[in-house]
Parts: C-alpha cells; structure tokens; sequence
C-alpha cells in the first residue's frame, strides 16, 4: 500500500495498491457473484467474515499512517460504527457535487475493476474548492486498485463523481466510519 498526502483542493490521501492482489480479485469476484445492476446506483454490503480482513487492513495499516499524519487521535475511533459496501453506478451517470452527511467521519473509495473494462482515468473523483463552480477543482484518476480517503469537513469536502462508460458499470468499495 503506498499512500500520498494531497492538500490541493483540501486535505485527502491517494492510496496505490489498497489491497493484496488476492484479497482484491476475491473481492472483484465476491461483486461479481452478489451483483444487482437493476437500478441505476445500487449498493452491496459486503457480509461479516469478509469485513474482518477489510477491516484489518484500515486498522492496521491505512488508519495507523493516519495517525502518524495528524489527521486523526487514536480516540476519533471510538466509539465509531462502520460500513463496507460495493456502489455501482450506471453507464453514463453523474453524482453531482456534494457533501457527505454529517453522521459520517470519513470516506474511502477503492476503485473497482471486476469486468476488466479498463475505464478511463477520469472515471475517479471530482473534488472541489468550493460549492460554486468547477474553478480549483482536482480530479482523482481511476485505476483499479487505488482510491482515495478524506475527512468530512463542513462546507469544504466538496465532490463528485461520474461513469463515462458507454456499457459498463462504475464500481467502488467503500468504507465510511459513523460517530
């Protein structure tokens, strides 16, 4: 796992490699068996025994590197709640710009590329200096495999995102941390 602090628009961490090879084709292959692309942004929870290696990886190599960052106290942890889940996203569709809920600390997004379909790299997130307008904005690049975390912050975690592919779905694993 390699991770690389940006502070262009706002504070957020580039992750490469996010999971070991074999993890990330069984969780490739866990959405391909579990999949529902009958609505146009569904979600997949991803099952308790799965969650246990997922989460071991946060707690013992994302979550301590941000620490050491400053980005977060060992207490910010507790007592905290949170979600894995698979989001995929209809060909041609758009998120438009948001913040998250306020229930939500934190935000990971790990690109997922289960049909091999080679997206392009403006597949990833937008995010944005600002609510108005897309001047400042920075665009995370797609590639399966890597993503990108950051921390809720009032009116400042501005982004979005969308699925420039004519037939394929835009799939991501997300992990959210709840207070």
């Amino acid at each position: 796992m390699k991770i690389t602090k940006n502070n262009n628009p706002w504070e957020h961490y580039i992750i490469d490699d996010f999971f070991p090879t074999n993890l990330y084709n069984d969780l490739c292959d866990y959405y391909i068996s579990n999949k529902n692309e009958d609505k146009p942004l569904s979600y997949l929870d991803v099952q308790s025994d799965d969650i246990i290696k997922l989460d071991s990886i946060v707690q013992n190599d994302l979550y301590p590197f941000l620490i050491k960052e400053g980005l977060y106290k060992d207490e910010d942890f507790k007592p905290w709640s949170s979600r894995w889940f698979f989001s995929s996203y209809e060909p041609q569709g758009r998120y438009s710009k948001h913040l998250d809920t306020e229930s939500k600390l934190s935000s990971l997004v790990i690109y997922m590329d289960p049909n091999l379909s080679n997206f392009p790299p403006e597949q990833g997130t937008i995010l944005y200096k600002d609510e108005h307008g897309d001047e400042g904005q920075k665009q995370i690049k797609w590639k399966p495999n890597s993503g990108v975390f950051f921390r809720r912050k009032d009116n400042i975690t501005w982004h979005s995102y969308a699925n420039l592919s004519s037939s394929d779905y835009r799939i991501t694993l997300n992990h959210n941390i709840y207070k």
